[in-house]
């Protein structure tokens, strides 16, 4: 999974202002907001909005911001944050008598933590071509209501690497994660927390010797770009060679 780019749309917002006033008359708001308007809990957005005179010049006004949900909390700075999953808040920026249309954005579950699952060290015996599933899952600690305590989180992505032993050549490679046939793979969580069957392994590669072991690391992202707690363990493979 790579880290999330949130390129930025420009966004006309309405006034109640008409557009025949001066050059320093505020006449409408413009917002700057990501693309994808999604936002974990406990993580942050930073909006922006600046006032536009009749000839779409910048003005140098006063924002304000303001929200009429409780499933996010808007600051003064326009900074966002996801307050209670599964559901939107939306959020207006505001200047004299000027408003913003109401955005809505949608606030998602935060992924919190990257469990490993089943055994860490595994053995592949020299009569067989891949190890055992590598499982891992993702948690969180704000389940959409009803539900409550922690739970397995879907839909999220989790990045597989092979780092040991280490490839320069990634074609000379003599183990790789399957059914990728590649030294590194992203899989989705799904509904339990785990990757969809038939999960991540590692191969031998036919033909070639295979190392004597092999680490595979496993590492998440939230929305925001940052890495989930946990991110970083790793599976070792062993291999029995002849």
């Amino acid at each position: 999974m790579t880290r999330r780019l949130l390129a930025l749309a420009l966004v006309g917002a309405v006034g109640c202002s008409g557009l025949d006033g001066g050059d320093d008359q505020l006449v409408a708001l413009e917002l700057v907001l990501p693309v994808v308007r999604d936002v974990e809990v406990g993580d942050t957005l930073q909006l922006t909005a600046r006032g536009l005179n009749r000839d779409g010049e910048p003005l140098p006004v006063d924002i304000a911001w303001f929200t009429p949900d409780n499933t996010v909390w808007i600051d003064a700075t326009g900074r966002l944050t996801g307050l209670v999953p599964g559901q939107a808040g939306r959020v207006q920026a505001r200047s004299g008598n000027l408003r913003s249309e109401l955005v809505p954005f949608r606030v998602l579950p935060g992924a919190d933590t990257l469990v490993m699952v089943g055994p860490e060290i595994s053995q592949v015996p020299v009569d067989v071509a891949a190890s055992e599933p590598l499982v891992a899952r993702l948690d969180t600690h704000s389940p959409v209501p009803p539900a409550t305590g922690t739970q397995p989180l879907a839909g999220r992505g989790i990045i597989y690497r092979i780092v040991e032993p280490v490839f320069p050549d990634p074609s000379a490679r003599t183990v790789e994660l399957l059914p990728a046939a590649a030294l590194a793979d992203t899989v989705i969580t799904d509904a339990s927390g785990g990757p969809p069957a038939p999960g991540i392994t590692v191969g031998r590669i036919p033909g070639v010797p295979s190392p004597d072991s092999a680490v595979v690391e496993v590492v998440a992202e939230r929305l925001s770009g940052r890495l989930v707690p946990g991110s970083g363990r790793r599976f070792v493979v062993r291999f029995d060679n002849p």
